[in-house]
């Protein structure tokens, strides 16, 4: 994903870029793939078998698609001299990396915390399965530092892939705002009695909308 559009992973990879851009100096973003026939056939393959035997082809964690994006950002790689590689997230691009360039991966979980629990990591085939655990334990190892939101993730990270402590760090994503409003911005309160709640999700069900209405 492009991190200069603020839709990118719903405006995290955009904030991000900010962020990297105040406080580490000159970023620069490598993003365009040179081919995306993978992931199209990938995408085809995976439809038609889900609604022929209701199986999942997990092609964002193919070999082939790695393999893909290894090609691509090698060549770009060689061609500049760069202090560090700050990828978020990215399991799929890692293990076919050819560089020296130390690495810090910023992955929001595991594959292993989303199998069998995100939709799209349900019936998925056994051979996709191996392949996304293989990748992502590629990606981990050859990682310098791994950045987990949470600790949920990180202790994933411990336990299914032997990922060493002294490597993974805990670090909550900021808000996705360019500046922090203060408390004399906001307008006052609310003595109306009436309690109107905004929830903000693009999957209505995953993200506990449901959860979010009874509550309210």
């Amino acid at each position: 994903s492009d991190p200069t559009d603020k839709k990118s992973w719903s405006g995290i990879l955009y904030y991000m870029a900010l962020a990297l851009q105040r406080h580490c100096g000159n970023v620069e973003f490598l993003t365009s793939v040179t081919s995306k026939i993978p992931i199209n056939i990938g995408g085809m393959f995976s439809m038609i078998s889900r609604k022929t035997i209701n199986r999942r082809f997990d092609y964002y964690h193919s070999i082939w698609l790695a393999k893909t994006y290894a090609r691509s950002f090698n060549k770009k790689l060689q061609s500049h001299n760069y202090d560090l590689i700050f990828a978020v997230p990215s399991s799929t691009l890692g293990p076919y990396l050819k560089t020296d360039i130390p690495i810090i991966l910023c992955p929001d979980s595991t594959y292993y915390c989303k199998l069998n629990y995100y939709p799209l990591y349900t019936n998925l085939f056994n051979f996709s399965v191996n392949h996304g655990k293989m990748l992502e334990r590629k990606a981990f190892q050859k990682a310098n530092a791994l950045i987990f939101p949470s600790q949920w993730a990180a202790d994933s990270a411990i336990k299914n892939f032997n990922m060493p402590i002294e490597k993974i760090f805990v670090i909550p994503m900021g808000a996705n705002l360019e500046a922090v409003p203060l408390e004399n911005d906001f307008s006052s309160p609310n003595n109306s009695g009436v309690c109107r709640l905004l929830f903000i999700g693009t999957e209505w069900e995953r993200k506990g909308g449901l959860i979010a209405f009874e509550t309210l």
